[in-house]
């Protein structure tokens, strides 16, 4: 009695002892022997393994598979980069920045700025003071102060790129003849 070869990366067991047309003829209380002896041979592999545990849940790390699965289709080609893939190349053109972002605190995806963006200052309900600060000092407020503060600045930017893009929007009328008497 040999034992089923085991690929305990692929989850894998290939039982070479049984034979396709014994199992054809047997009832299904032999199969299911069969099948339950296997499973519990391949899952005593498993628990051997090193474990790790993600998101309460325990997880083994599997090993690099040792039996090589055939692919149903070959491997495709590379396609050809179209027209427009070959220039954003040459010019350095990239894609824009993805605009969401994962928040850890709630676990999901969340825009980087803006409505319901991650990370939101305004649920802080909870300031730690240092040691050497005054426990005394409301910083909630000088959080707030400091939001006006840069919501002013950018005000003034936004007032102050207004007033330039005026001034330099001013085209010369044309023919103005100047008569020197």
């Amino acid at each position: 009695m040999t034992s089923p070869c085991i690929d305990v990366g692929n989850l894998l067991l290939i039982d070479v002892e049984t034979d396709a047309e014994d199992l054809a003829s047997s009832n299904s209380e032999r199969i299911n022997e069969l099948t339950s002896k296997n499973a519990q041979l391949l899952f005593n592999q498993i628990w051997k393994l090193p474990r790790k545990i993600v998101q309460d849940a325990t997880c083994s790390q599997l090993p690099e598979y040792t039996y090589g699965l055939p692919r149903e289709k070959p491997i495709p080609k590379p396609k050809e980069p179209t027209k427009w893939e070959k220039f954003a190349r040459a010019k350095g053109i990239t894609k824009k920045k993805d605009r969401k972002v994962w928040d850890k605190t709630t676990q999901e995806w969340k825009p980087k700025y803006g409505y319901r963006r991650a990370e939101n200052q305004s649920k802080e309900w909870l300031i730690e003071i240092p040691d050497q600060k005054d426990p005394y000092k409301d910083y909630f407020a000088e959080k707030a102060e400091e939001k006006r503060e840069k919501n002013n600045k950018q005000e003034l930017q936004r007032l102050k790129n207004i007033s330039r893009a005026s001034n330099k929007s001013k085209v010369p009328t044309g023919n103005r003849k100047v008569f020197k008497d």
